[in-house]
């Protein structure tokens, strides 16, 4: 299920490594890099967007998702993190990991018009990891003792590195098959309710889920979004009432539209009969009227 690139062999024993999940179709996964420090610290990263965002493994163990300390961005005020947890023991039986990628066949669907881009990226993969369409592919990370190996009994898995950390420890990154059970129900119901701004419309981005599996095991899902939408009254009226504040403070008339949440009732449904009557009247050469002629965006009247 795993294939090597640049004459390499499995597992590879470097401080870096980089992959990426590919599908019988033609679709990939974004290109992810893993990078250990002699300090002992882990850090998995995706490589081409998100870059804002990334887990780190501490040889302290302490471990987190969390923005970079650079980005400028916070999850909550005054804090970067994501998400936090203690490294689980090198010493437990059977191992657990103390993080995992996962790769549904239905995540996985970056073309060649996305990796474009990323092109020069996307060639410097060492490792491919070979999807399947009944089973979610995951990567483990499992930070353990020198001179222990690992492996998955049930479904198939492949060893890709073995990476050296701090004194007596190795981060073993582990590539195998899950069953998905009813995981797509569960994303799907919380990408319903992810908050839409007006400049996400028609636009693909990449929606990060942090979460943990049954077993307690922290994981990461992205997961592509590619601009299908329903613009309901409610989101009519948002968009019309942002972008009407936002070329109000470019004249100098108000600082920025306040959360369109915070608004009175009364003023959000007076901005929806507004928005209603904006969305029938787009001029044909906008964006947003040819991404609803296309079908890419569907309107909700009402």
């Amino acid at each position: 299920m795993v294939h090597i690139r640049h004459g390499l062999t499995l597992p590879l024993r470097t401080r870096k490594i980089r992959f990426a999940v590919t599908m019988k179709n033609g679709l990939t996964s974004h290109t992810w890099g893993v990078e250990t420090r002699k300090a002992g610290d882990t850090y998995v990263y995706c490589r081409e967007t998100m870059k804002e965002v990334k887990v780190s493994l501490h040889d302290s163990g302490r471990q987190h998702v969390a923005f970079t300390k650079g980005s400028g961005h916070e999850m909550t005020p005054n804090s970067r993190f994501w998400k936090r947890w203690r490294q689980p023991s090198p010493d437990q039986r059977p191992p657990v990991p103390s993080v995992k990628l996962l790769f549904p066949s239905w995540g996985t669907t970056l073309g060649d018009m996305q990796r474009k881009p990323f092109r020069k990226l996307w060639d410097t993969n060492e490792i491919l990891i070979e999807g399947d369409e009944k089973f979610m592919t995951a990567v483990l990370f499992f930070v353990m003792n020198k001179g222990h190996s690992l492996h998955q009994d049930t479904l198939p898995s492949g060893t890709i590195a073995v990476m050296s950390l701090s004194e007596g420890k190795e981060l073993h990154v582990i590539a195998c098959r899950n069953y998905e059970r009813n995981f797509r129900e569960s994303v799907e119901k919380a990408l319903s309710k992810m908050p839409i701004r007006p400049d996400m419309v028609g636009e693909v981005f990449t929606a990060l889920l942090v979460g943990d599996d049954p077993d307690g095991c922290p994981y990461l899902l992205p997961v592509l979004l590619d601009g299908h939408m329903r613009i309901t009254a409610d989101m009519q009226g948002s968009i019309a009432y942002t972008l009407a504040m936002e070329a109000m403070k470019e004249k100098g008339y108000c600082e920025g539209p306040a959360a369109w949440d915070s608004l009175p009732v009364r003023v959000r449904e007076a901005w929806k009969v507004i928005g209603t009557d904006w969305m029938d009247e787009l001029p044909e050469s906008s964006k947003l009227a040819k991404l609803v002629g296309d079908g890419f965006v569907e309107v909700e009247r009402t």
